[in-house]
Order: C-alpha cells, then structure tokens, then sequence
C-alpha cells in the first residue's frame, strides 16, 4: 500500500510509534508505525530531518515497502518526526519539473524520457531526441513556464485497473495490485509513488541550463524553484566577487577577463623571450669554455621542459655532442645528443644506461633521452660514456 502522507508535499511532521529496531555498525535502523520521511525511489532523493532531534543518517525501504530510518541511538515507544522543509520543497519542486518536462517533450517532439538525476546544483533529464538546439530548448522552456503560470492542478489518484489500463502503452504492463497516478492538469497521466506539488505554479520557474549529446538522445540540464534561487544567489555572488577582483562592472566581466587574457598572454610571450635569450647565452658561454667536443654537464636550476629545449638548441647552433642531466630532487633527466657532424648513435648509448639504471625512455641515432632515479652512479656512467666519445 502507499504511504498517504506522501499525497501532501508539506506534510512535514508528525507522531508516530516505534515497531521495530535493528543495529548495524553502532547505529539503529527504525520501522514505525507510520512515517512522513520519503526514501530514495522513483528518481528523487530521500527526505532530510529529524526524529525526536536525532538528525535522520539514512533512509531506506525494505521488501515489503516498508521505509526505515537510521539513527544513532535506539528508540523506543512514542517520537516525533520533522521533515527538513527547505529539502523536502526543492527536491519536490524539481521531480515534479521532470514530469512536466517529460510531458511537454513528448507532446512537442514525441520523445520520451531516457533518465533522470539531480544535484544541489542542477538537475538533469535525459530525453530521446534525435537533435537539439537552442531554439528547441527555448520552446520547451516557454511552453513549460507557461503551465507553471496557468498553474495547472495536479492530482493524486489511486485508479482502478481498468482505469489504469486506458492510460498504458500498448506494450506496457501493470505488474502490482495497487496503483497510484499523478495528473497535470489535462496535459499528463502517469504512474509514480513520489510527492508532487499541489499544482504547478509551486515550481515558480524552470530554466534551463543547457544540452548534451548521450547515446540515447540529450540531456537538458535545468534549475526549477528553490534550486533556481539558490543558484542564482551563490551564481550572483561568485561573478560579483570576480567583478571586484578585475575592478569592473558585472556586465563588464567578460571584457575584463578577455583583457586579464591578453595581459596573461602577453606576459607569457615577454617571459618565454626572456627564457630563450638565457638559454642562448648560457649555450654560448657554454660553448666558449668548452675544451672537448663532447660536453657533460649536470643542471639543477632548470625545469624539465627548459632543459629539454635547451638540449636541443644547443645542438641546432653549436657542434657539440653532449651528454646531459637535469636534477629534480631525487629524480633527473637525461639527454644524450649531438650535431650533424657527430656519428656515434644515441640510442644505443641510452639503450645501455636505461638497462643498467631504470632509466624509461628512447629516441633515435642523433637524440636519445629519458628519466629516471638520480643517482651518483647513474651521473658517473654518463659521464663515462661522455669520456668515450672524447677518446
């Protein structure tokens, strides 16, 4: 049978009996006699609350239908419930938006629902389309706005069988005795144990956020009631504190990013000139106090990627072959190269010291390279393999 207080959304408190407790992991699992909590089903979440002002940690429904509530000390006899109010109105709001997205895209499009979710964020309803754009989202959006200001009633019925029989698809089945539709105005009939609103004009609005392409269709994201709100409110604050940190109007915000954009860019471009220019005059000096034609050197003051490209500019502009490391904490990276005039094969000289110290890498005749472990082995082989070529 149906929990009849789900029949009122604000039906948000009540006396009832303890009939049964069981334990599990130091807490207390509750059966009463009756209950105003709604536990997870049907696409909406369980209620929040209290029971006797123990903060309800868990909901949920046995085989027989029967909800059960988690508490972290034992009842007994007589409690009082409270529904978290705010909770209960949003997440009602919100299910409700579903139907009455579900029944207008049916009716517009012939689609039908695929899934439904929602967060504290947003909510989201998967629906069979086989193409979306704005200009659909726009419409649905307006036709459902406008039921929710005709603020068309909604109904609660326990229908008979052969009622509920009128009101099924050919290929569907009615699988329970005991039956309970919602109906919107004259625009929707289905079958479903949540809670609903009294009429639709209690989801305020509904907007929506966006669409996203599935296997099965689209999702169309959306905020509706309480969960617009809030939305807006905590939207509101983030770009008015954003706003205040570029020091421009709300309105002027893109502006003000595009413009953080460009300085940023900017910046970036004067930087990476800066770093060319320090990579081109610490090879040239480099160069200048070479005394062989095969270098090793070990750096500690460069990054990965600045190592790396100093390597390989240093090779393009001077004959060298060189036989370097860069040190990162306790790990390095190394790099075996040489110039167009050079022969020995750097793969091979990689090949040999990635066996010999883990090194994890490759390359080809004329660069090799690959990191590793630092280790004052690893540092004394390649400088061994440095002296080689020397010879």
């Amino acid at each position: 049978m149906y929990n009849l207080n789900y029949d009122d959304w604000m039906k948000l408190s009540a006396d009832s009996e303890v009939l049964e407790v069981t334990e599990s992991e130091g807490k207390y699992w509750h059966r009463f006699r009756d209950t105003v909590f709604f536990a997870e089903g049907g696409g909406m979440v369980s209620d929040t609350g209290t029971i006797n002002d123990l903060t309800v940690r868990d909901l949920k429904t046995d085989d027989q239908e029967q909800v059960w509530h988690l508490l972290d000390e034992k009842l007994e006899g007589s409690v009082h419930m409270e529904v978290d109010e705010w909770q209960r109105r949003s997440k009602v709001q919100i299910h409700t938006a579903g139907h009455l997205i579900s029944a207008v895209a049916g009716k517009l499009y012939q689609v039908v629902t695929a899934s439904f979710s929602n967060s504290d964020e947003e909510s989201i309803e998967e629906l069979t389309f086989t193409t979306c754009d704005n200009a659909i989202l726009k419409e649905l959006e307006a036709v459902c706005n406008s039921y929710i200001r005709d603020d068309l009633p909604i109904e609660i019925r326990y229908p008979s069988h052969e009622e509920a029989i009128r009101h099924i698809h050919e290929d569907e089945e009615i699988d329970r005795d005991h039956l309970r539709a919602v109906l919107i105005g004259d625009i929707d009939y289905s079958f479903c144990g949540c809670i609903h609103v009294p009429s639709l004009g209690k989801i305020q609005a509904i907007k929506f956020l966006g669409f996203e392409k599935t296997t099965r269709g689209y999702k169309l994201r959306y905020v509706c009631g309480e969960q617009l709100l809030q939305m807006y409110g905590l939207h509101y604050q983030a770009l008015s504190d954003s706003a205040k940190s570029l020091g421009v109007a709300q309105l002027n915000l893109k502006a003000g990013i595009d413009k953080l954009h460009s300085e940023v860019k900017a910046s970036k471009n004067e930087a990476n000139n800066w770093k060319q220019q320090v990579i081109e005059l610490k090879a040239k000096i480099m160069h200048e106090e070479a005394a062989l034609p095969c270098l090793f050197h070990e750096f500690d003051d460069m990054d990965i990627k600045t190592f790396q490209s100093f390597c390989s500019y240093f090779v393009r502009t001077y004959e060298h072959g060189i036989f370097f490391l860069c040190k990162a904490e306790d790990r390095c990276h190394v790099m075996i190269s040489h110039s167009k005039s050079f022969t020995y094969p750097c793969n091979e000289l990689f090949k040999k010291l990635s066996a010999e110290h883990g090194l994890r890498g490759g390359g080809n005749p004329s660069m090799a390279q690959g990191g590793g472990e630092y280790s004052e082995a690893l540092v004394n082989a390649l400088k061994a393999l440095c002296d080689e070529q020397n010879q």
